[in-house]
């Protein structure tokens, strides 16, 4: 839960970077990514694997969040570089 927390503060981060850089509209496709997946998969992996699932199934989401975030700030960079 500790290593989800950080990933949700780095995504916070990455979340405020990408509003300073305009890109707020495309933030909108890591939220609706990440909880698609968590309304996919949640339960079952709750089901099977109890508390320790979803402790690791939330860290899984946040790396996912900061991954689609990141991607977008990069791609930003590149746009701005051009």
């Amino acid at each position: 839960m500790l290593l989800g927390g950080g990933f949700l503060a780095l995504s916070g981060l990455l979340g405020m970077v990408l509003t300073i850089m305009r890109r707020q509209r495309m933030m909108l496709l890591g939220y609706v990514t990440t909880s698609a997946l968590a309304l996919l998969f949640s339960e079952r992996v709750v089901r099977a694997y109890g508390v320790m699932g979803a402790s690791v199934f939330y860290t899984a989401l946040m790396i996912v969040l900061c991954l689609v975030f990141a991607i977008i700030f990069a791609e930003g960079i590149k746009r701005a570089g051009s």
